[in-house]
């Protein structure tokens, strides 16, 4: 029995995404911002529900880690590297340290927990099973 995509989750997650862009483009009014900021929770619920479909399917630890890291390394290691590139261009201060081995990326930014979030869920949550 292989995993079977669920494509209601998938618009759900496009739906989340879409909001957070939203939330970061503009200026909300206080309801609406509440609502808005619903997105990332909603998007880690969604994430966990994948991964726990995928995992009954196929709960093999090492192709799960070697899957994963595939798809989400080079993807953060661009946009990791093109973010020091542009506050080097940009003269811009930056940090370089500790945090940034766990996923935070060079810049300050409210959003930098996100990615950090990501990675320990995704390599975590295999040790919850």
């Amino acid at each position: 029995m292989g995993f079977k995509r669920n494509s209601f989750v998938d618009f759900l997650k496009g739906l989340a995404i879409s909001a957070v862009i939203l939330l970061h483009a503009f200026e909300w009014p206080e309801p609406l911002l509440g609502f808005l900021q619903l997105a990332v929770p909603v998007f880690i619920l969604l994430m966990a529900y994948n991964f726990s479909q995928s995992w009954q399917a196929k709960p093999f630890l090492k192709r799960y880690l070697f899957r994963r890291a595939k798809r989400l390394l080079p993807v953060f290691l661009a946009v990791w590297f093109f973010v020091l590139f542009v506050a080097l261009i940009f003269k811009i201060p930056f940090r370089l340290g500790g945090q940034q081995l766990i996923g935070f990326f060079v810049l300050p930014g409210a959003g930098n927990y996100f990615i950090p979030l990501v990675f320990e869920f995704v390599l975590g949550a295999p040790l919850l099973f």
